[in-house]
């Protein structure tokens, strides 16, 4: 039988809350390249833990545990809705997957990258927003030059990688692309 959980952070994505895991019915995640999936997931109403934990903004890690095989992350998300069904007794929440944390901070002025390679680009705006990069052999020889104007660390990633029919997504560790 799967355990299904999940584990609340403060909207940085660093800090827990509370003290140990919110039981979880059900979960579900799509993911996507080059954007922020879609993440699902639901709470019995009597769960009092789970009601005092979520708050919008709040990051979501889900874990599925089947008995067998070792525990695995499933999903991390920021919640952007909380609906309540008194009805079925379940609390909804959802969100965008944490690659959209990625969009709440931005360049500056004129940063600037001359002649660089694409790993050490993507790497230097991910690191920037405490995430890292796990990136193949093909995109650590493509160089390039690029500048940004207080644009997003998502748009500046995307747009370094795009020229070159590159795509990024969400890797199963937390806070890092590949």
């Amino acid at each position: 039988m799967n355990h299904l959980y999940a584990d609340v952070y403060s909207p940085d994505g660093v800090t827990l809350q509370g003290s140990g895991s919110v039981e979880v019915l059900s979960i579900s995640a799509q993911s996507m390249l080059d954007g922020a999936g879609k993440v699902r997931c639901e709470f019995r109403l009597t769960n009092a833990k789970a009601l005092a934990l979520m708050a919008l903004k709040g990051v979501v890690r889900l874990y599925v545990d089947d008995e067998i095989n070792p525990i695995r992350e499933v999903a991390t998300f920021v919640i952007d809705n909380i609906s309540d069904s008194p009805a079925s007794g379940r609390r909804t929440v959802t969100g965008p997957d944490v690659l959209t944390l990625l969009t709440y901070d931005d360049s500056g002025r004129r940063l600037r990258y001359d002649n660089q390679t694409l790993t050490a680009i993507v790497t230097n705006l991910a690191t920037h927003m405490g995430w890292t990069v796990s990136a193949g052999a093909e995109v650590a020889t493509q160089s390039t030059s690029a500048q940004y104007n207080y644009t997003d660390i998502y748009r500046c990633i995307a747009d370094s990688l795009s020229p070159f029919g590159f795509h990024f997504r969400l890797n199963e560790t937390f806070k890092q692309l590949e």
